[in-house]
């Protein structure tokens, strides 16, 4: 039982592997046809691969993996732009070089009836407006980019290029319009073209419509040049023309046969007839005037979607993050307004002490205008140097009656700072200076009364040497003036201890106690 299982296990593998041999892609045959074309034939379809042009641009590559090549098919020499067509295989990757006489361009597209890659060089500076459109298109073509090459295969045929013709009637065939391909296939036919599709694709053309004798007419051409026997077809969508009539415009066809000098053919005035064909495809009506395929601009539309949605995104988040930002100023705005609304008064009164050293510089101005107009030569008369001694006696008395009251209002200031500064406390937010000990504007009045007072004393003292100081006398003149006693006398000890600058700091600092 065990040894039946390996002998059908092995067989399996045997049938498997060799279904998987037949099934590879080979190189059956190379063909090369002057003055510029080359027909690789293969056993399927359709064919993977690449192709690319060398940097020196002398030879094209076309390079193809899992396919195995036939020994008669390593090699091909070749008398046109063509020289010679080799094939170089490592393990089941293959690479087939063409060597071209000059530097050209080149074009590899596949036959699908023919399980072929038909190459063909050109020169790209010796090609008509007809010609340009063609290779265009047979570069999009290559590529699978079939709605650019529908369009420059239509560009093309408008200017009465053939070989487009044939292309375009094998795309309008496998789209299942049938009409439209056999038009431009017999114009292709009509013109000289010789590619062997041509006859596979009109073959399979007049069968569908069901004339079967044009289809075996095209067929028989077919397997004469490929050596087939059986006439192979391509896949075909529903198709969409049943009728007789032909519903694609193919006004711009010239179906004039192929004539022995094709020089003497007069030139076509295609641009009315331009106008009406554009309006045959809706999906590639409008022209391209670049070699930008569409499956590219489809790419930067949408990259031109993401960075304008990028942008606006962008934009939404600045705009809601300064927005924020403005709520947050307006709320620290209203905030800043509660405060200060709750916030005492700083506007404070004049200090006392200010209106008391601006009142004893007046005084002192006054005095000294005073004492200036009675500084009079010595030869003046007794009484008026009695009115005068009287005059700044009163002064004199002003003074310390306006000195006690700075200091009665510095004391009092003192007690309204510290009493401010309590209430203050309350308030985090506010910082109150320290309080000073002194005020700068009452330490300059105190000058001023003080040199006041020495000039006065310079004045009385000469007034003394020529007055005698009777202190009778100067109690009756108190009595009249309604000063009494005990108050001279208190005046007199002020004076005193104004004097005395010892005396004057210690009552300073009973005043000025912290």
């Amino acid at each position: 039982m065990i040894k039946t299982i390996k002998i059908l296990t092995i067989c399996c593998l045997l049938v498997a592997s060799s279904n998987l041999l037949q099934s590879q892609q080979m190189l059956k045959d190379i063909k090369i046809e002057e003055p510029a074309r080359a027909y690789l034939y293969f056993t399927s379809y359709p064919i993977a691969y690449k192709s690319q042009l060398s940097d020196d641009k002398l030879k094209v590559i076309i390079t193809l993996n899992s396919t195995s090549v036939a020994d008669t098919a390593r090699t091909r020499q070749g008398l046109g732009a063509i020289k010679e067509v080799y094939v170089q295989s490592v393990k089941k990757n293959l690479s087939i070089f063409a060597t071209l006489a000059e530097q050209q361009g080149y074009t590899a597209v596949q036959l699908p009836y023919s399980k072929a890659i038909l190459l063909e060089t050109f020169s790209w500076n010796k090609l008509s407006k007809g010609e340009d459109s063609y290779r265009t298109a047979m570069l999009a073509f290559e590529d699978n980019i079939f709605d650019v090459a529908k369009r420059e295969f239509l560009s093309a045929t408008m200017e009465q290029e053939p070989y487009s013709a044939m292309y375009l009637g094998m795309i309008f065939l496998g789209e299942g319009k049938i009409n439209s391909a056999i038009k431009y296939l017999e114009f292709a036919d009509n013109k000289g073209v010789d590619i062997p599709d041509l006859y596979a694709a009109l073959s399979q053309a007049y069968s569908i419509k069901g004339l079967s004798e044009l289809s075996d007419k095209f067929a028989e051409k077919f397997k004469n040049i490929a050596s087939v026997a059986v006439l192979p077809t391509i896949p075909i969508a529903s198709i969409i023309e049943t009728d007789s009539t032909c519903t694609e415009p193919i006004a711009h066809l010239k179906f004039s046969k192929l004539e022995s000098d094709s020089s003497q053919a007069a030139a076509v005035d295609t641009s009315e007839l331009n106008k009406r064909f554009e309006a045959v495809f809706s999906d590639t009506a409008k022209k391209s005037k670049d070699l930008i395929p569409g499956i590219y601009n489809e790419i930067l539309t949408y990259i031109g979607g993401a960075i304008g949605g990028i942008i606006l995104l962008i934009l939404y988040f600045y705009l809601r993050w300064r927005n924020k930002q403005i709520a947050i100023e307006k709320e620290i705005e209203s905030k800043k307004d509660k405060v200060a609304k709750t916030k005492p008064s700083k506007s404070k009164p004049q200090k006392p002490q200010d209106a008391a050293a601006k009142l004893m510089a007046s005084k002192a101005y006054a005095s000294s205008k005073t004492e200036k107009s009675t500084e009079k030569p010595a030869a003046t008369e007794q009484s008026s140097k009695k009115s005068d001694a009287q005059k700044a006696e009163a002064e004199k008395q002003q003074s310390i009656e306006n000195l006690l009251q700075t200091i009665r209002a510095v004391a009092e200031e003192k007690l309204e700072e510290e009493k401010l500064g309590k209430e203050a406390k309350i308030d985090d937010d506010e910082e109150l200076p320290k309080p000073k000990p002194v005020s700068a504007k009452l330490e300059i009045a105190m000058n001023l009364a003080n040199e006041q007072r020495k000039i006065k004393q310079r004045n009385i003292d000469s007034l003394n040497q020529g007055i005698e100081f009777d202190a009778s006398k100067l109690n009756e003149v108190a009595k009249k003036l309604g000063i009494e006693k005990g108050s001279l006398e208190t005046k007199k000890a002020i004076e005193e201890i104004a004097k005395d600058d010892k005396s004057l700091k210690k009552l300073q600092e009973k005043f000025f106690k912290k």
